[in-house]
């Protein structure tokens, strides 16, 4: 009996929701611009806005920032009575919890609340500018559709898509509806129904062109609708709008790198559905490229497996092996390994290693069953059963063989449920809407009559009602007023008198690490002055020396310029570690300035950008000089540690002096640390004991591969 290789597994990427936008230049600016609006408004509610924009514009690459500024938006929206500010603030830190936290529930528990908040403000006479409120209700709703779709909830995720398209029709906010179309026809796409997926994404696309948005957004709908062509099967006019959307990104410099790897992924993949190898080839290759170019790792593991098999296909088996394994060594997700694993069993066996073949395919299974793929079980079965009739064990062939035959019914079996839970999910939604219309239509006939009743009732009625209102009310605070008075005045003797204990107790020990800090700050200043006038003046004069006897000895002059250079050397080495452990001098110049000075120092040694960012400057620099001291030395050795050993590119720092509290936060773009491992570095304990002095709060946010965000707050 052959052996029974396995089909080609092409990995097709289908964008869900919106093309990512892109971290660019000009984003960068915009934000600087923001920063300026903000120091020069003057009026609550345009600070609280511009927060919000500001958070907003984070979201993508900078989610610790983006979710400091939204909550500062929060807190100032709820001292303000500023409702508005509150709803967009629940907005984006909804998105921050989906985003960086994968917290489904707890993003959808803040838009729920936006959306409260929204409908609640639409009733409110107050409130003039309606078609603001519905734009930002709009994206609340395609927020929450998103969420529901994280959750494979797509029943509730069109209606809140839909809900979204009526709100945008009804300002008519093209962008908007073309956005929810947009997810919309992700939506039916998931579902199988891509008759109603293309509708709805060829109306977005429409909509896009009329408006005249820019290119990544008409790019995505393209992209959207290739998928459903390919889904369909019509190769061809999937490859003519992936082919357009790729067009669209190589002329826009700002364009998603990522994104226009995938779509050479996908192009390479319709041209191997239509078995013109050498241009997928040209295309994957093409992918591969832009990956490493712009150190790309997603969907990298699905690009190697896709070459090996198309290696694989052309009998190139030597070449198919390596790219199999880079597969592996990329680390894909568990299907795309047993993909891999199945394909180094392919090529193995055509090769005649059958032992290698049987090692890889048993992986392949193993993987499989552990992860539920009925698919890998099946393909697995069917080539350990050939290779064992290829060894001649004829009973272990058969055993598998059977296995093959079950799990290719099972497989059958499940793609039938797929496709029928699909149909009613898509039955189920347009009952509901029909349904829905109908209840609704009915309601508001019965609503108009019980309103008319209820108008005499509640006419005659209302005087009554607030008079007895009143009264009970009364009633009830005296009542409740005589029996607690009592009770509260003994329970808060106590609580004053617990407090009193805690509070010196507390005082005595931050007392005590102040009297600390301020003892090594003096021998700072001590050794400091020690370097410079004893060590650093006896340097200077046995330079002097030698310079002088350089110009008398003829015979080794050229050694003893040598040492009067290494000397010359040292006399600055121990001058600049003197300035460093001087404390630096506020009484002259503003914190601010100081602090700026030393980013100004720093930048000026380093090819890492540094953007510092003060907000109320004025309130910062009335701290206490003992406070500015500890926060220079703790921003000094936070910007150490980064440049040092986080390998980033980019460094914010934002200080913030916000009612009675001081707030600051350094954050990178490095390759972060495990913050579950205890802290070990003598600088983070430094700056733990400095914050505890001060009676305040050191917060690390960190993971591995996302950078580091270091949030400090500190009562002044």
């Amino acid at each position: 009996m052959k052996i029974n290789t396995q089909k080609i597994k092409f990995t097709s990427i289908i964008f869900l929701m919106l093309l990512c936008s892109a971290w660019s230049f000009s984003q960068t600016k915009k934000i600087d611009s923001l920063k300026v609006l903000l120091k020069q408004a003057t009026q609550d509610t345009s600070k609280i806005n511009i927060l919000n924009i500001i958070a907003s514009e984070y979201i993508n690459n900078y989610g610790d920032s983006s979710n400091y500024y939204a909550q500062l938006a929060l807190k100032k929206s709820i001292l303000a009575s500023y409702p508005f500010g509150i709803a967009n603030a629940y907005l984006i830190i909804g998105q921050y919890n989906l985003t960086y936290l994968n917290n489904n529930k707890i993003a959808l528990l803040y838009s729920i609340k936006a959306q409260q908040i929204f409908d609640a403000i639409l009733l409110l006479k107050t409130y003039t500018n309606k078609t603001t409120i519905k734009k930002q209700l709009s994206a609340n709703y395609k927020f929450i559709g998103g969420v529901h779709y994280q959750m494979n909830d797509i029943s509730k995720s069109l209606k809140a898509q839909y809900k979204a398209l009526d709100i945008a029709t009804e300002i008519n906010d093209e962008l908007s509806q073309a956005k929810a179309l947009t997810n919309i026809g992700v939506c039916y796409s998931f579902i199988g129904n891509y008759s109603k997926a293309l509708e709805a994404s060829l109306k977005a696309l429409k909509i896009k062109k009329a408006i005249g948005v820019e290119n990544s957004l008409i790019a995505s709908s393209k992209t959207n609708i290739g998928t459903i062509f390919s889904n369909l099967k019509d190769y061809k006019k999937a490859l003519v709008y992936f082919l357009e959307a790729i067009k669209l990104l190589e002329h826009d410099s700002s364009s998603n790198k990522k994104t226009l790897a995938t779509l050479y992924m996908n192009v390479g993949t319709q041209y191997a559905l239509m078995k013109n190898y050498s241009k997928a080839h040209e295309y994957f290759l093409k992918s591969l490229d832009v990956h490493k170019i712009f150190k790309i790792k997603g969907n990298i593991a699905s690009l190697y497996l896709n070459i090996g098999a198309l290696y694989n296909r052309q009998q190139l088996y030597n070449k198919s092996l390596s790219y199999y394994f880079e597969s592996i060594n990329n680390n894909g997700n568990k299907q795309e390994l047993v993909f891999s694993y199945q394909g180094l069993a392919s090529c193995f066996g055509k090769i005649g290693k059958l032992n290698n073949a049987l090692e890889y395919a048993k992986k392949a299974l193993i993987l499989s069953e552990k992860n539920d793929l009925l698919e890998g079980i099946k393909i697995s079965e069917e080539t350990l059963s050939s290779i064992y009739e290829k060894l001649n064990s004829p009973q272990k062939a058969l055993e598998h063989y059977k296995a093959y035959t079950q799990a290719k019914d099972s497989f059958l079996n499940e793609e039938n449920i797929k496709k029928i839970t699909r149909l009613e999910i898509t039955d189920e939604y347009d009952r509901k809407q029909l349904l829905e219309k109908a209840k609704q239509d009915k309601a508001a006939a019965i609503a108009l009559e019980e309103i008319k009743k209820q108008k005499i009732i509640r006419n005659s009625l209302a005087a009554m009602f607030v008079l007895i209102l009143i009264i009970g009310v009364i009633l009830t605070i005296s009542f409740r007023n005589k029996t607690q008075a009592q009770q509260l005045l003994i329970d808060k003797n106590n609580e004053i008198h617990q407090h009193q204990i805690k509070d010196l107790l507390k005082k005595q020990q931050i007392k005590s690490i102040q009297n600390i800090i301020k003892g090594q700050e003096m021998e700072r200043q001590r050794v400091a002055a020690e370097l410079h006038d004893g060590v650093g003046g006896a340097l200077a004069g046995i330079k002097m020396k030698l310079a002088h006897m350089a110009t008398k000895v003829f015979e080794g002059k050229a050694e003893l310029e040598n040492i009067s250079e290494n000397i010359g050397n040292l006399y600055q080495e121990v001058r600049t570690i003197s300035h460093h452990l001087t404390p630096p001098q506020f009484t002259n110049s503003a914190f601010t300035q100081v602090v700026s000075d030393l980013v100004k120092e720093l930048k000026a040694s380093t090819s890492i950008s540094i953007h510092l960012d003060f907000l109320e400057e004025e309130k910062i620099n009335q701290i206490s000089e003992d406070l500015q001291v500890a926060v220079y030395r703790m921003i000094q050795e936070l910007l150490k540690n980064s440049m040092n050993y986080a390998q980033c590119t980019n460094i914010e720092v934002i200080i913030n002096k916000y009612n009675n509290e001081l707030n600051v936060i350094v954050e990178d773009n490095g390759i972060g640390f495990d913050t579950s491992k205890k802290v070990t570095g003598i600088g983070l304990r430094n700056i733990q004991s400095r914050i505890k002095a001060f009676g305040g709060q050191f917060v690390i946010d960190s993971k591995i591969g996302r950078g580091s965000a270091f949030h400090i707050t500190i009562p002044c």
